[in-house]
């Protein structure tokens, strides 16, 4: 009775290690794409193109929506298979990722581990990403609000409409009637 217990544990465990890597691989591939699209926004702002921008953006949402449906998902996988009393230590505190890993057999264990650092280079590539892009958009605002102080250096932040009433002052598309 004992062993029959042991083997639908050890089912159920390698079960869910099976799908934490099915799972690992999915947010691997939607990072990938993220990564992808946060170079064409960075290209479709170098080159106005904003009806692109606004595309990669919708884009970029629902991946980031997949995302985070995924990663809870991975969140609870992990949390099944680790938060099991036969993997604790001594002092009866969860295990770590890797630490539960090294009792895995070889093959589970190089796959969860390869993807594991996987997904976490990934994550730290996003949000490089993320940083250059923010730093980009900052930049291109800056150089903006300091053209057209120069232009127009009377301006004091202020800008009007055609019918001459003050317009909102933030850094949204602007419309020149000439060429530079």
């Amino acid at each position: 009775m004992k062993k029959q217990y042991e083997s639908a544990v050890n089912t159920i465990r390698f079960s869910n290690i099976n799908k934490g890597i099915a799972v690992l691989k999915q947010e691997i591939n939607i990072l990938d794409s993220i990564i992808g699209i946060q170079c064409e926004v960075r290209a479709s702002i170098n080159i106005r193109e904003w009806e692109d921008f606004d595309r990669l953006m919708k884009n970029l949402e629902a991946y980031n929506s997949e995302f985070e449906s995924i990663e809870q998902e991975r969140a609870e996988i992990f949390s099944v298979i680790l938060n099991r009393s036969d993997f604790h230590n001594a002092e009866n505190e969860e295990v770590s990722l890797y630490a539960f890993a090294a009792r895995l057999p070889d093959e589970q264990r190089h796959a969860l581990t390869d993807l594991y650092r996987e997904l976490k280079l990934r994550i730290l590539r996003v949000r490089h990403e993320n940083g250059n892009l923010l730093k980009h958009l900052n930049e291109a605002r800056a150089f903006t609000e300091n053209f057209l102080n120069d232009v127009i250096p009377g301006r004091r932040g202020k800008l009007y409409t055609a019918k001459g009433t003050i317009a909102a002052s933030d850094m949204r598309s602007m419309i020149l009637n000439q060429s530079l």
